[in-house]
């Protein structure tokens, strides 16, 4: 069915219908659903090697997982996600910029649901 040649309700119902299932797809992609087995720090670990590598985001993580819970990353629970992110808030606003940082939390937290 050519598009242009379709009467005005008709596209408009098609159009709806399109963004419909845009819309129910994008409420939850694949990508922020998480198993029980996946630890958040392991999340917030890969997600921020994207930006600043792997043997840094280890590093980063192991270090200010001991400053602001004081355990090991892996044993991080759901709820110690936030103080981690905070600790490591300046650490990001210096290697990535105010936005980047930004950007980069905002990405762990939608990922993890927070």
């Amino acid at each position: 069915m050519n598009f242009l040649f379709m009467r005005r309700v008709e596209r408009t119902q098609l159009l709806r219908t399109r963004l419909d299932s845009v819309i129910i797809m994008s409420v939850i992609p694949a990508s922020r659903v998480t198993t029980s087995a996946t630890p958040p720090a392991h999340v917030v670990r890969e997600e921020l090697s994207r930006y600043l590598g792997p043997f840094t985001s280890r590093n980063a993580v192991q270090m200010m997982a001991k400053q602001s819970a004081g355990a090991a990353p892996d044993s991080l629970t759901l709820a110690q996600i936030p103080a981690l992110l905070e600790a490591l808030g300046p650490m990001l606003r210096t290697l990535l910029g105010k936005g980047g940082a930004d950007k980069v939390v905002e990405e762990i937290q939608w990922k993890l649901g927070l």
